[in-house]
C-alpha cells in the first residue's frame, strides 16, 4: 500500500504488473495473489521503490509485514534494541529503511485464517503502526519479542527497554496482537 506520494503513476502501473501476472494495481495498492509457487522479487526492494506498506500472508503459515521509513525519521539508538534474527529485520535500500517483521507458524499448527479479503481487512487495522513507527512508538516491535519469547519474564528481555506506553494498546496494537497470536497475560 501506497500512503505517501498519492496514487500509484500509470508508468509504476506498468512496472508492478511487469512483476507478475497476478498482479492486481488498484489507486494506492496492489496484491499479489499464489495458489500455487510464490512471488520472484525481493518483497523489501518492491516495498522501497513503490509502497508504504505491505503484508504477506501464505497458506504455509508466513506472515511477514513491512515498512517503509525514511531514514532520517529513525531513531537508530531506539531501533537497534528490536532487531531479532527470528522476527524483526531492518533493511536499508538507499535513504529508507524497511522494517520487516515475520513469524512463521509452526507446521503442526499451520491453519492460514486469511483469505485474501480478510487479509485485506486486516491490512487496514495494521496499516496505523506505520505512524506509530514514524513517530518513533516502538510498542509493535516490543510485541515482536513476547510473540518470539513467550513473556516479558524470559532472560531474552534483558536490556531491552519496555516502551513508555506499552500499557496503552491503541487498536492497531490490538490488531497486531490478533494477528500474531499474541495474548494479554504475555505483556508486562
Amino acid at each position: 500500500m501506497r500512503i505517501d506520494g498519492g496514487l500509484i503513476t500509470l508508468e509504476e502501473r506498468r512496472e508492478i504488473k511487469q512483476l507478475s501476472s497476478r498482479a492486481q494495481v488498484k489507486g494506492n495498492t496492489a496484491s499479489f495473489t499464489y495458489n500455487f509457487g510464490s512471488f520472484k522479487h525481493d518483497p523489501a526492494e518492491v516495498v522501497a521503490r513503490y509502497f508504504d506498506a505491505m503484508l504477506h500472508v501464505s497458506s504455509d503459515g508466513e506472515k511477514n509485514l513491512m515498512f517503509k521509513l525514511p531514514e532520517h525519521m529513525v531513531n537508530w539508538d531506539k531501533l537497534r534494541y528490536y532487531e531479532n534474527e527470528d522476527g524483526v529485520e531492518f533493511i536499508e535500500i538507499g535513504s529508507q529503511v524497511i522494517i520487516s517483521i515475520s513469524y512463521l507458524i509452526p507446521e503442526e499448527s499451520c491453519v492460514c485464517e486469511y483469505d485474501e479479503e480478510s487479509a485485506s481487512e486486516m491490512f487496514c487495522r495494521l496499516v496505523g503502526l506505520r505512524t506509530m513507527l514514524l513517530e518513533q512508538d516502538y510498542r509493535v516491535l516490543y510485541l515482536v519479542w513476547i510473540h518470539i519469547y513467550g513473556s516479558h519474564r524470559n532472560n531474552a528481555f534483558k536490556g531491552l527497554p519496555i516502551p513508555d506506553d506499552m500499557p496503552a494498546l491503541i487498536p492497531e496494537l490490538l490488531a497486531f496482537m490478533e494477528f500474531f497470536d499474541i495474548e494479554y497475560h504475555q505483556l508486562p
